[in-house]
């Protein structure tokens, strides 16, 4: 029999064992002698967990008091309900991941924006949703819906539905299960539960004027749908506001706020170009003539030269052979061998009678010779040569990249290192696709650089920036989603990345010339044609 009492001891058994969850892995940390690092993790993981778990249960009975005495108000914010709703969906796409459970979501709203309360409704659906990936299955389906609804009394707003292949309800409980002296006893006694969030679900959606129904068969799912009153609101967005991408977008990028020298922007259209020779006098004239066209940085030694390489990844270097410390054919080998730098052109400075270091020098990598003593013309050309060269081949590859609709852009026995570098960035966007929150500095620490490294190798070898290159990626996998024709747009947005429909509607017009929804339309009539 279902008591308050019962319902009480319930909640207190769910706190104590939250608490037992969090004090016993400290007990157990502080014991060790000698820390175990893994062993240590997966404890403060523990602990993470279920501190998790007991706020969200004190939350829920902070609110349930608040609703039985009246003291909640209602806070509406402007926004778009469908970005809202997919991105609290996306929270729980790791989860269903690892359960291997089908979840979809479907969005037939128009894009606009709505007035609603944000912070309400986050809590409704986190406590459907939780509840869903609990009781599904391996290898279920969750289906969550929003669509636009006139009730039985002809109020206009939307209906957010929450579907899923679970055990199901015990009739004798369906009509209970918002009363909050219900945990959801289904048809199997291997779930437990407070009641309490479902019970917060209901008076949550009624404190926003809505209505909560569900629907459940024992062995098959539940069904569970929500009306509520939230109506578009006229848009005063200016066109400028509307191209921007979304506030909250992480995968964008200044490249003002890089870890350049201070003599270096970045910004500017002028190349930079590195000079290293140990001779003072050459180095401040080979300087002084090329920064009319050039930012220019000045090293003395080859190792320091490196380092400087490294950390600033210019256009171009020039080399002087014989220099201290690190001679510029190990320069040369170095930065040829190294993915941050490979992509680099090197103009090897070398002694006329030598044509033994002519030779070496393009066998290290370098990618021209200049013999000493040399004309500031002949120096100068070979520079715009080299830079121009690059640039041809940075636009090749641009364009390869934007017409191709292949994962990987070379044969593997073609590969070179920044071909390699270019592969390896694919694949971790592509494990990552669905994550709107993917920013740049992951991007580099998967490849092991800085981000200022990696957004001048990426901007070399493609002409892109880190958020360009991602979204071009992003953009050509949407494409592909689409003409497949097994996912709606809304879906495939969210598939690829997009949080903000707005934003992919524009960025993919631009892209390709058409609407998303023209090419999902046009795959549609080629199927239905005899």
């Amino acid at each position: 029999m279902h008591t308050p009492e019962n319902h009480f001891y319930s909640l207190t058994h769910e706190f104590r064992t939250s608490l037992s969850l969090i004090l016993g892995p400290t007990e157990q940390i502080l014991k060790q002698e000698e820390l175990d690092e893994n062993y240590t993790r997966k404890q403060v993981r523990l602990i993470r967990q279920n501190s998790r778990k007991f706020l969200l249960l004190v939350n829920q009975v902070m609110d349930a008091y608040k609703l039985g005495h009246k003291k909640m108000s209602l806070e509406k914010y402007r926004g778009d309900v469908t970005d809202f709703i997919a991105a609290i969906v996306g929270r729980f796409r790791e989860m269903t991941r690892q359960k291997h459970i089908r979840l979809n979501f479907d969005s037939q709203l128009p894009v606009a924006d709505y007035l609603f309360d944000r912070g309400k409704l986050d809590k409704v659906l986190f406590n459907l949703l939780s509840n869903a990936v609990k009781f599904t299955p391996d290898g279920g389906k969750i289906q969550v819906t929003v669509s636009p609804h006139q009730n039985s009394e002809g109020r206009q707003g939307i209906t957010l539905t929450v579907e899923d292949t679970g055990p199901g309800i015990d009739p004798e409980v369906l009509p209970h299960i918002f009363d909050g002296l219900y945990p959801l006893a289904f048809s199997t006694n291997k779930y437990e539960g407070t009641g309490i969030g479902l019970a917060l679900t209901r008076g949550l959606v009624e404190f926003m004027e809505g209505k909560i129904e569900v629907e459940s068969e024992v062995g098959k799912g539940t069904y569970i749908r929500i009306f509520l009153p939230v109506q578009p609101v006229a848009s005063n967005i200016s066109e400028t506001e509307e191209e921007r991408p979304p506030p909250h977008q992480p995968l964008r990028e200044s490249e003002d706020t890089m870890e350049t020298a201070p003599h270096i922007d970045r910004q500017s259209d002028r190349p930079v170009v590195q000079v290293i020779t140990g001779h003072a006098d050459l180095r401040a004239f080979v300087c002084a003539e090329l920064s009319l066209m050039y930012q220019v940085l000045t090293e003395q030694d080859g190792a320091e030269g490196i380092v400087q390489t490294l950390k600033y990844v210019p256009d171009l270097i020039i080399c002087d052979a014989m220099i201290p410390e690190v001679d510029g054919f190990q320069v040369c080998d170095t930065l040829k061998s190294h993915p941050k730098t490979n992509h680099i052109p090197i103009l090897l400075l070398t002694d006329p009678d030598e044509l033994k270091d002519h030779l070496k020098g393009l066998k290290k990598g370098a990618d021209a010779c200049l013999n000493k003593p040399f004309s500031i013309e002949e120096l100068t050309l070979w520079t715009q040569q080299l830079i121009a060269n690059r640039k041809l081949l940075t636009e090749k590859y641009k364009g390869k990249y934007e017409k191709t609709d292949d994962a990987d852009l070379w044969p593997a026995a073609n590969r070179d290192t920044s071909q390699q570098l270019i592969s390896q960035l694919h694949a971790f966007i592509e494990k990552e696709l669905d994550n709107h929150e993917l920013d740049v500095e992951a991007l580099a620490r998967e490849m092991g650089m800085s981000h200022s490294q990696l957004y001048r190798k990426v901007k070399a070898i493609t002409n892109l920036s880190l958020t360009g290159f991602v979204r071009e990626y992003r953009l050509r996998r949407a494409m592909e989603f689409l003409k497949e024709g097994q996912h709606n747009v809304t879906e495939v947005a969210y598939r690829t990345g997009f949080s903000n429909r707005r934003y992919f509607h524009k960025v993919f017009v631009k892209k390709y010339g058409q609407a998303p929804s023209a090419i999902r339309t046009g795959i549609r009539k080629i199927g239905r044609t005899y």
